[in-house]
């Protein structure tokens, strides 16, 4: 919630959020992003996505992706529910389960999205 008010203060625009999965980058002399990406990891990133999108949008850097599941399709099954999926490395929760509806709205009313196009996904992925 703090790094999510953070970046609101900042100006981060959530509905031009790209969501990058990091896998491989490729980039030179790009030490103005790099550093920013790394000041944003460390104000509260358990993963980079986030501090990576901020540091795209805040810099208007122009950028070229693949997709993601096609690419590592060449070294495992990455398809949905395939076997990539089940390491499920990086769920982090930092909330209970049954705060989830209240989490969620709380997010959404700070980042101006739309909580019907994740409450399906947060019940999807309650054990």
């Amino acid at each position: 919630m703090q790094y999510t008010a953070e970046l609101k203060d900042y100006g981060f625009d959530f509905k031009k959020f790209f969501s990058p999965l990091c896998t491989i980058l490729w980039r030179k002399n790009r030490k103005e992003f790099n550093d920013m990406w790394w000041r944003w990891y460390e104000r509260g990133g358990v993963r980079d996505q986030m501090a990576y999108a901020t540091a795209l949008q805040a810099l208007k850097m122009n950028f070229r992706y693949d997709d993601s599941l096609k690419f590592l399709n060449n070294f495992t099954n990455a398809g949905y529910n395939g076997e990539w999926w089940e390491t499920r490395q990086g769920d982090y929760s930092y909330y209970k389960a049954d705060e989830k509806d209240k989490v969620l709205e709380v997010l959404c009313n700070m980042t101006g999205l739309s909580s019907f196009r994740y409450k399906p996904c947060c019940r999807r992925r309650t054990i």
